[in-house]
């Protein structure tokens, strides 16, 4: 009969090396939480497994040129912390409203902000508003983060910029945008422009 660690190592080796992050959860169906966690610990200490973050895990690539073990991709560590996008920095670089770029990773979450250790990495996790969330399975929500980065002026100097990128998907999206303040009048403007 197969050990815990083997079954976890099954499942693990299946999805193959680097190809994803793993919590203990993953490993419930398998066997009681202390057990998991042993497995898990045990693995970890004999170097198969890697501890990316508190309670994250992965089976790692190896590089021949460096070698040493690849690290994991930050956007899919913040993705299991629960991020939901890169911060409004990073989408308006994206968009090319900016040259700058984020010093650390910071991403936009549902829950508090805070701070978390990724190897040798911070990850910043800023809590988002509501209203923005309720645009993140849109392409909307990039451009209302640019304009979030931009501020007041800059918002409306980027507006004819942003017109030609407006579908009409994306202007319904900005229409049905529930914002207040500064960022109303942009928003109608892009809204308006498909």
């Amino acid at each position: 009969m197969a050990s815990i660690a083997d079954k976890i190592m099954g499942i693990v080796k299946a999805d193959g090396r680097g190809t994803r992050l793993y919590r203990a959860s993953d490993f419930m169906r398998l066997s009681s939480t202390p057990a998991i966690w042993q497995a898990l610990t045990r693995l970890t200490k004999a170097g198969i497994l890697r501890r990316v973050a508190r309670g994250i895990y992965d089976f790692p690539r190896h590089s021949n040129v460096l070698n040493t073990a690849v690290p994991p991709n930050i956007d899919t560590v913040a993705k299991t912390l629960g991020a939901v996008a890169k911060d409004d920095l990073a989408a308006a670089n994206a968009l090319g409203l900016t040259t700058a770029v984020p010093v650390r990773p910071s991403y936009l979450t549902a829950g508090p902000t805070r701070t978390r250790v990724v190897g040798n990495m911070v990850v910043e996790m800023r809590h988002a508003p509501a209203w923005l969330l309720a645009l993140r399975d849109t392409p909307a929500m990039a451009i209302v983060q640019a304009l979030r980065f931009l501020g007041p002026d800059g918002a409306r100097d980027a507006v004819p910029k942003l017109k030609s990128r407006v579908t009409p998907s994306i202007a319904c999206a900005l229409a049905s945008a529930r914002v207040v303040g500064w960022l109303d009048w942009p928003i109608r403007q892009l809204a308006a422009a498909a």
